[in-house]
């Protein structure tokens, strides 16, 4: 009946904080904490206080939500059976010392999270700390320490049969192997990868991961499989009426055409360039706009002095 209570009062909270209704949100994380406090649930009180502390993440209250985990982690010390959970918490931990630029206790509170998923064999969990170490290694620039990083990531992940994951992290192995210059690799992590997202039926992955293949094609200058890995982009991308991926590749398709040559292609790629302006302008984003725009621009200028 208790442990009802406790679940009942986790769910209204949680319906509360989607809903918006923070306020009450907050009430129904502290009835779940009491009842379980109550009953001497050490380990629902903990489950209360890092759910709460998500929400306060979520809604930018940093501060609030290091509490909370702290909290729940200080409940969890002497508990071997929650051990997952204190790594879990440690994570977290780890993410807002990220945020804060704190790298000595990020790595400190890596090595323990990876310590505890070690002892219990959550080979899950030591899969997503080597992603996240690879990640800090990726925003320094420092891609090749990187890649170890995410190639046992990758590893784990196959072990477990998580395939989906592995496809997501192999679509990254395969990016620093092509800042690496290590194009064979690059195409064979992106071909795994978009062989997995393909049996999971993730079209949207599968998508991105022949835009990839796009890219890599078109720096080693095979434009013929790149422009087809593209249109085959866009088919699925137009399939799931995913608009920001369909104007991404359909940019990347008219500068493939333009560097074929050829009046044909030319022409081609002034209307696949207009195409992705069309969809781009629709989702705000005008980085990529601007540059479709120079590049059409700069096209039919060399186009327009051929023909004079």
């Amino acid at each position: 009946m208790t442990k009802t209570k406790s679940s009942l009062y986790l769910s209204q909270a949680e319906k509360y904080w989607l809903d918006g209704d923070v306020k009450s949100a907050r009430l129904a994380f502290s009835d779940a904490k009491d009842e379980c406090l109550k009953n001497g649930d050490t380990r629902g009180v903990a489950d209360a206080l890092v759910r709460s502390g998500d929400m306060e993440m979520s809604l930018g209250r940093v501060d609030e939500a290091k509490e909370a985990y702290v909290s729940a982690l200080s409940l969890l010390l002497l508990d071997f059976d929650s051990q997952s959970l204190s790594a879990e918490i440690k994570l977290k931990l780890a993410q807002i010392a990220v945020d804060r630029n704190e790298t000595e206790e990020t790595e400190r509170l890596l090595d323990q999270a990876e310590a505890l998923f070690d002892e219990t064999d959550n080979r899950t969990g030591l899969a997503r700390v080597a992603e996240m170490r690879g990640t800090l290694l990726m925003a320094k620039g420092d891609c090749e320490t990187a890649l170890p990083f995410y190639r046992k990531a990758a590893l784990l992940y196959e072990q477990e049969n998580n395939t989906l994951k592995e496809a997501v992290v192999l679509r990254t192995v395969s990016r620093l192997y092509m800042s690496l210059n290590r194009m064979d690799q690059a195409h064979d992590a992106l071909e795994k990868s978009m062989a997995l997202f393909r049996e999971n039926g993730d079209l949207l992955g599968e998508a991105g991961a022949l835009t990839a293949v796009g890219v890599l094609r078109t720096t080693i200058g095979d434009y013929m499989l790149a422009a087809r890995a593209f249109r085959k982009a866009i088919m699925l991308y137009g399939k799931l009426g995913h608009v920001p991926g369909e104007g991404e590749a359909t940019f990347y398709l008219a500068r493939v055409e333009a560097m074929s040559g050829g009046a044909e292609s030319i022409k081609n790629a002034v209307k696949d360039y207009k195409r992705s302006i069309s969809l781009l302008d629709g989702v705000f984003w005008p980085e990529l706009v601007a540059k479709a725009k120079q590049e059409m621009e700069r096209l039919e200028k060399v186009s327009a002095s051929s023909e004079n």
